[in-house]
């Protein structure tokens, strides 16, 4: 919940913020703005009071930078001017109720995408419920839920019409509000990721014994059949991996599906010459099989 522990500098040598045009091909000279994450909400939060002491007001962080960037750091909002919003695990999750206002009140003029980082969660049955006496204890929808009171956050419009005030934690994860999002998104998201499965309960590699085998197989198979109902201006790349987050990783320059490269594929659909992309690798049914793999 604070920003003073943060170092004075960041070291952005890997990934999609890399400067290296030999580690981030088609960024690398693209300006760059990174938000820590200090709010505790999910950049979600209008909640001037809460029943902690406590104020979660994440969802005015990134109105706010559009808006010094504009005033004071040259952005031009115009038909010249592509923008890609990302974020990652919780970041990614605040994208939701970001993105569209984003593109059509905050940048109405420019190209406006999003690329979510392992993001999408899942409302399973956990393997193993836990207590909630901390973030990973809690499963991912009992997190919102609990949030949803706390945090009083800001989500989107169109999906929050479609929701009861029981429910309006739905809007907050992928599977549910992805269909409502109208600018075109690009979601990146292991087939096992690390902290969909701590969430159910499973704290350590998957493979064994049997049983959490068997329940990290059905999440891998319940997360690639709940794309099915998003809208074909979203995008998906999806390889079989246990880990979580890769925009700031190494391997962000050499992730691969079927000989198809991340950052390629992203590019691809900032540029418009790849949209509606399914790429799911099938290749592997065991976490970490892809040789690209980053690993724990």
């Amino acid at each position: 919940m604070t920003s003073t522990h943060l170092p004075n500098t960041l070291d952005f040598s890997h990934g999609i913020l890399s400067s290296d045009p030999s580690v981030n091909p088609h960024f690398s000279d693209w300006n760059a703005v990174n938000l820590p994450y200090c709010t505790s909400d999910i950049f979600s939060g209008n909640a001037a009071k809460s029943d902690l002491p406590l104020v979660f007001l994440g969802s005015r962080v990134l109105p706010a930078v559009i808006s010094d960037l504009k005033n004071t750091h040259g952005l031009a909002d115009s038909a010249d001017t592509t923008v890609l919003l990302t974020g990652s695990s919780a970041g990614a999750e605040g994208l939701f109720g970001q993105v569209d206002n984003a593109a059509g009140t905050l940048l109405p003029k420019s190209r406006v995408f999003g690329l979510v980082d392992s993001g999408w969660f899942l409302d399973s049955e956990p393997y193993s419920a836990g207590d909630c006496s901390d973030e990973m204890a809690c499963s991912c929808q009992e997190g919102l839920r609990r949030g949803q009171l706390l945090w009083k956050p800001q989500v989107d419009a169109t999906c929050a019409e479609s929701k009861q005030p029981s429910t309006m934690w739905q809007c907050s994860m992928g599977k549910y509000v992805a269909k409502f999002i109208t600018t075109p998104l690009f979601f990146f998201e292991y087939r096992f990721d690390w902290a969909q499965l701590q969430h159910d309960g499973i704290r350590s590699d998957p493979s064994s014994p049997a049983l959490a085998e068997a329940y990290a197989e059905a999440s891998a198979s319940n997360l690639t059949q709940s794309f099915a109902d998003c809208p074909s201006h979203h995008s998906f790349f999806v390889p079989t991996c246990y880990y979580h987050a890769i925009l700031k990783r190494p391997e962000w320059t050499t992730l691969d599906i079927n000989g198809t490269k991340l950052p390629d594929a992203v590019y691809q659909f900032v540029i418009g010459q790849q949209r509606g992309l399914r790429l799911v690798d099938y290749s592997f049914d065991t976490p970490n099989y892809n040789p690209t793999c980053p690993h724990l």
